[in-house]
């Protein structure tokens, strides 16, 4: 039976279990420090307390200890964060809103048990300012603030084979330079001490990582930045820029790139030369 939604209880809920988290502006001055962030959403969330896989990545025992274990291991050079859905409700757009009045009405207390109380979280929705947000004038703001982080860095990018960051936009084009570790584009979790190894054998002293790989994002932060590395768990934020740059306020298929949400694989699409000569 669908429960029925009330706002305001659900809002109450939220507010009690989750205070601790920071607005955009303040998850961004954190972000700029920089540090490492590992985020949390809907599916890091849910592969931590339901016990069930999600549409691309697997549940197992490990990911979830080690999910419940980075909830609380945020501090020094690690931002952990969690979706901001406090507050004012009306800046959602209706099905963003409707997507986490439901998620929180189920499992807001599920995840109160399992996170630390005295800890500031981060907002995990910074990276996805263009569909779940009404109003899109903070988007080119948000970006610039991304990419002043990795101006004049050189980047690392670990993303599923199809993902393709920052590939036929500018979102790296202030790197000073690109390389790219491809992983698998479901249940790369099974892989993740293998990607790790590679992360190792290419990061370095001034190695900026840049993380899209769902779940095994979130952990590959974490393990990085236990090794003094830096690694920014960035989500959905190249996708959601191409949204911004099309004009988009729904989720829809990119060419040339995996959009999960659209059941999208981006077809055929070519690309650049020099995509290929920053894989690693």
């Amino acid at each position: 039976m669908k429960r029925t939604l009330d706002d305001s209880i659900i809002t109450f809920q939220c507010s009690k279990c989750f205070g601790n988290i920071m607005d955009r502006q303040q998850t961004m001055d954190a972000i700029s420090k920089p540090m490492s962030v590992a985020r949390f959403g809907d599916g890091e969330l849910y592969l931590a307390i339901q016990g069930g896989d999600i549409s691309f990545q697997k549940y197992s025992p490990r990911l979830s200890e080690e999910l419940r274990y980075i909830l609380k291991a945020g501090g020094n050079n690690l931002l952990v964060t969690l979706p901001g859905f406090i507050g004012n409700l009306e800046k959602f757009t209706d099905a963003c809103r409707q997507f986490w009045l439901e998620f929180w009405g189920y499992y807001a207390y599920n995840v109160h048990s399992i996170i630390d109380h005295n800890y500031m979280y981060g907002d995990s929705l910074i990276t996805r300012m263009t569909t779940d947000f009404r109003a899109a004038d903070s988007v080119p703001g948000i970006i610039n603030r991304f990419k002043e982080i990795w101006n004049g860095r050189d980047v690392i990018v670990v993303e599923g084979c199809r993902s393709r960051v920052g590939v036929n936009n500018d979102l790296l084009s202030g790197a000073r330079s690109v390389g790219r570790i491809l992983c698998p584009p479901t249940d790369a979790y099974a892989k993740a001490d293998d990607i790790y190894g590679d992360c190792m054998k290419h990061g370095g002293v001034g190695k900026l990582f840049l993380l899209a790989l769902g779940p095994t994002a979130t952990v590959l932060a974490y393990r990085l930045s236990l090794a003094g590395m830096t690694a920014l768990d960035i989500g959905h934020l190249d996708i959601q820029y191409e949204h911004y740059l099309r004009g988009y306020k729904s989720i829809a298929p990119i060419p040339g790139k995996h959009v999960g949400e659209a059941h999208s694989d981006g077809g055929d699409a070519p690309m650049p030369d020099e995509y290929y000569s920053q894989i690693l």
